[in-house]
């Protein structure tokens, strides 16, 4: 598979004392720039200040975009019609021995519902955001530069801003939002 982006624990967190495996666990996951108008939706918490884009893990005998689909509307509520794949990244996070390849989808809202998130997000807090694609965009950038000055506290965390970021950047090339 060609993998547009991949990361490892030196390049998300430059001091990690976390070794590449020889054997990774692989997670298969998948993240939607989900549109309404010209917005973009963002998922927060109330544990830190960062947003990422909404997606998740793919469940046993879910196809990718099943699983994107599910989601999407666990935590946004919404169902979006994907109308752009971004692509495929990987990430080698050390601290768990686990080998996450990330869909990502572009999607435009076409149905209303409400958000059913898990026992976990609803305990950190969890909301949805809707930002302009130009202040997403800056969003994100700031969210990097708190990861290079090693402001983010999160494992996990990083990895994700890093390739939400990356899914962020590359929808906003193929709409034309640069």
């Amino acid at each position: 598979m060609n993998y547009l982006l991949t990361l490892q624990d030196n390049d998300v967190h430059p001091n990690s004392p976390y070794e590449s495996g020889s054997h990774w666990n692989e997670r298969l996951v998948s993240k939607i720039v989900l549109i309404k108008q010209d917005l973009v939706a963002v998922i927060g918490n109330t544990v830190h200040s960062f947003l990422l884009l909404p997606g998740g893990g793919i469940e046993s005998g879910e196809t990718i975009r099943e699983g994107a689909l599910r989601e999407c509307q666990e935590e946004t509520g919404l169902t979006p019609m994907f109308t752009h794949e971004l692509g495929v990244t990987e990430e080698y996070r050390g601290r768990n021995s686990r080998h996450y390849i990330t869909h990502g989808f572009i999607g435009e809202v076409v149905n209303e519902g409400t958000p059913t998130p898990t026992q976990k997000e609803r305990e950190n807090g969890q909301y949805i955001k809707w930002l302009p694609f130009k202040e997403a965009l800056a969003q994100f950038e700031r969210q990097e530069r708190i990861l290079k000055d090693d402001g983010v506290k999160f494992y996990n965390t990083g990895f994700n801003i890093i390739r939400d970021s990356f899914f962020l950047h590359r929808a906003a090339q193929l709409l034309g939002y640069n």
